[in-house]
């Protein structure tokens, strides 16, 4: 079976201490979020609405991993700076945006266009 799973690694911890500190930091200080993936996909409760449709219209399985939990699953990933966005097909990982990308697409829009981008890229090297 030849199912895809879009993964995306958030830059923080699922501990409680990690979550609340990062609420805080992005709530009094957002330019200094250790994880912009979040900045950018969330409000300060939850996702925004247009992430949430721009998910839904994948066609691919999403799994979301806090950066303890990725380095758990997927040890041999642990030098990948984060927050990333991966493909995995059956048991292959591949990089789709990096954290320099997420980084330097600043806002939804541009987030979203490179995520696109990505999965064409990997559409074609498919063929």
């Amino acid at each position: 079976m030849n199912v895809k799973t879009l993964i995306f690694v958030y830059n923080f911890d699922s501990s409680w201490f990690s979550r609340l500190a990062t609420f805080f930091i992005r709530l009094l200080r957002p330019a200094k979020s250790p994880c912009l993936l979040t900045l950018t996909t969330h409000r300060l409760f939850g996702l925004q609405k247009k992430w949430q449709k721009f998910l839904q219209f994948l066609p691919y399985q999403k799994k979301f991993y806090y950066r303890n939990q990725f380095q758990k699953k997927y040890p041999s990933f642990g030098h990948l700076a984060l927050p990333v966005i991966l493909i995995k097909q059956d048991k292959t990982l591949k990089l789709l945006v990096t954290a320099d990308e997420i980084t330097e697409a600043g806002n939804l829009p541009s987030l979203k266009k490179l995520i696109k981008q990505g999965l064409t890229k990997v559409a074609n090297r498919n063929l």
